[in-house]
């Protein structure tokens, strides 16, 4: 590499580079899956750098899991409270439509699925970021591929957060009715 392009670089491409260097961290953080690192640094002054590595999905959910059987029964009575409070939140302000497809998708569907059979409707992408998307960002629905969201394979199914807010939602309703 000529000396020129180093004296080009930023402090933070430099390092970015460094780590890409035969495979290096980035390459394997990509490879197993994990969101790529994210590089901070002072610039101008070149004092210090800081690499954000986002924790895996899977190991975050297995860290979740183990801390929760570690706490032990008051802390997770305090969770199944606030995941209580957090679907009964929930179950009060989703659409006829989004009840549906919590309902629907307790099985692993695809969006022309819920669409179609589902809700009855066309399969357009504004019925997608109307009726699917908010539920994902809520966590009551989620992807079955979760790192490829545009995969033709993708399915969605109603997490233990949306199965927990629908019977909340069906205990409402019939004390209401």
């Amino acid at each position: 590499m000529a000396k020129g392009i180093h004296t080009e670089l930023t402090f933070e491409t430099a390092i970015e580079l460094s780590l890409l260097e035969d495979g290096g961290y980035v390459k394997a953080l990509k490879d197993n899956g994990s969101s790529s690192p994210i590089f901070d640094t002072n610039e101008p002054y070149r004092t210090h750098f800081l690499i954000e590595i986002p924790v895996h999905p899977v190991f975050h959910d297995q860290a979740n899991d183990q801390v929760g059987d570690q706490v032990g029964v008051q802390v997770g009575d305090q969770a199944d409270d606030q995941v209580n409070d957090q679907a009964n939140d929930q179950a009060h302000k989703l659409t006829k439509e989004q009840i549906k497809i919590l309902k629907y998708s307790k099985i692993p569907r695809s969006n022309k699925d819920i669409q179609e059979k589902g809700l009855k409707l066309k399969v357009h992408s504004d019925n997608f970021k109307r009726h699917i998307e908010p539920l994902i960002e809520k966590g009551l629905l989620e992807r079955t591929i979760p790192d490829k969201p545009t995969s033709p394979n993708q399915e969605y199914f109603t997490t233990d957060i949306g199965q927990n807010t629908l019977s909340i939602y069906y205990k409402n309703k019939d004390s209401n009715d």
